[in-house]
């Protein structure tokens, strides 16, 4: 059985990156749902903190300085940062990118 306490839904009292945070954390469960959960409360935090909305906006340099202050805490590199194909990633979820122009 899953200690996830399920609070009522409420959009209307959120912000956009709350919502999109809520509404993709949905479709996990268990151990990876509390894991990008916590990711996403540091990002969040982090954001606040540098006064940045954690979706609009967000540039690479943001997430370097984002990778920089989690190392910065004693987190090793392996725990940061996590290369794939399409990138870095260091998100439950990707920055915002704009369409290509052409």
């Amino acid at each position: 059985m899953s200690n996830t306490i399920l609070l009522p839904f409420q959009p209307d009292a959120m912000s956009p990156a709350q919502l999109a945070a809520v509404s993709y954390l949905a479709r996990y469960s268990g151990h990876t749902h509390q894991l990008y959960a916590y990711q996403l409360r540091r990002w969040f935090t982090w954001c606040k903190t540098n006064r940045l909305d954690p979706l609009v906006g967000v540039q690479r340099a943001h997430v370097e300085l984002y990778i920089r202050h989690l190392g910065e805490t004693g987190l090793r590199a392996s725990s940061i940062k996590h290369d794939d194909a399409r990138g870095p990633r260091v998100l439950p979820v990707r920055p915002h990118r704009r369409p290509h122009p052409g």
